[in-house]
C-alpha cells in the first residue's frame, strides 16, 4: 500500500514537473513582417539630342549622358497573401546624381544633374518560386518617384514626378537570428524627364531623356 501511494506521488510529481517545463517554453519567434533596406544602384539613362547649335569650327556640338553609381535606403512592410505570395510597399531615399552635358551657347557646354536625390514609392509584388522558406523570389514592382525641385539643377526644365517598373529575383538568406533577402533588380523608366520651355533657347539641344537603374538591395527583418 505504501509502495502505491509512493509511486503515485512520484507520477504526480514527475507530471507537475514537465507541465512546469512546457509552460516555461517560448513560444517560436515570428520573423518581423517589417524590414529596412539598403542597396547601391547605377544608372541607364536614355537620351537623344537635336543639333540645336554650331560651334565656331562649324561642327555641330554633341550631348552625351554621364551616367553615374548611387545608394538607397528604403523601409517596408510585408503583407503576406498566402504562402508563396505577398506584396511589398516601402518607401526609398534614392540618391544617385547622374549627368547630362549639353550645348548651351556656341562653344559651351552645360552640366546638369538629372535626380540627384529622389523618394521613391515601389509597391512590389513578391512570388516565392517554391514551398520552402528559403525558396528564391520574382519580384514586379511599381515605382512612382518624385525628385525635389531644390536639389535638382534649374537647366534643363526636368519633370519631378516619374514612373519606374521594377523586374528582380530575390534570396533569403539567414544571419543568426535575423533574416536578409537579398534582391537584384532592373529598374524601367516610362516617362520622358524633359520639360518644354519655348523661352529658354539654351535646353533646346536636349530632345528627350528617361531614367532607367539596375541595383543589389539588402532587406533585413
Amino acid at each position: 500500500m505504501h509502495r502505491t501511494i509512493l509511486a503515485l506521488l512520484f507520477i504526480l510529481h514527475t507530471l507537475m514537473l514537465t507541465a512546469q517545463d512546457s509552460l516555461d517554453v517560448k513560444a517560436p519567434k515570428k520573423p518581423s513582417n517589417f524590414a529596412l533596406g539598403v542597396g547601391v544602384s547605377y544608372s541607364i539613362m536614355g537620351f537623344e539630342s537635336r543639333p540645336y547649335f554650331i560651334d565656331s569650327t562649324g561642327k555641330v556640338g554633341q550631348s552625351e549622358i554621364i551616367n553615374s553609381a548611387g545608394f538607397s535606403a528604403s523601409a517596408g512592410y510585408m503583407f503576406k497573401i498566402s504562402n508563396r505570395f505577398m506584396i511589398r510597399p516601402s518607401i526609398e531615399a534614392h540618391m544617385m546624381p547622374a549627368k547630362i552635358s549639353y550645348d548651351t551657347e556656341i562653344d559651351h557646354k552645360t552640366t546638369s544633374r538629372v535626380y540627384p536625390i529622389s523618394l521613391e514609392f515601389p509597391i512590389a509584388t513578391v512570388f516565392n518560386l517554391t514551398s520552402k522558406s528559403n525558396s528564391p523570389t520574382a519580384q514586379l514592382a511599381i515605382r512612382p518617384a518624385y525628385a525635389p525641385e531644390s536639389y535638382s539643377d534649374k537647366r534643363p526644365l526636368i519633370d519631378p514626378f516619374n514612373l519606374n517598373l521594377d523586374l528582380g529575383i530575390g534570396l533569403p538568406i539567414k544571419v543568426r537570428k535575423a533574416s536578409m533577402r537579398t534582391e537584384l533588380y532592373y529598374s524601367h523608366g516610362f516617362f520622358d524627364l524633359i520639360g518644354d520651355d519655348p523661352d529658354d533657347y539654351k535646353t533646346r539641344s536636349v530632345k528627350h531623356l528617361t531614367r532607367s537603374f539596375v541595383g543589389i538591395r539588402f532587406y533585413f527583418s
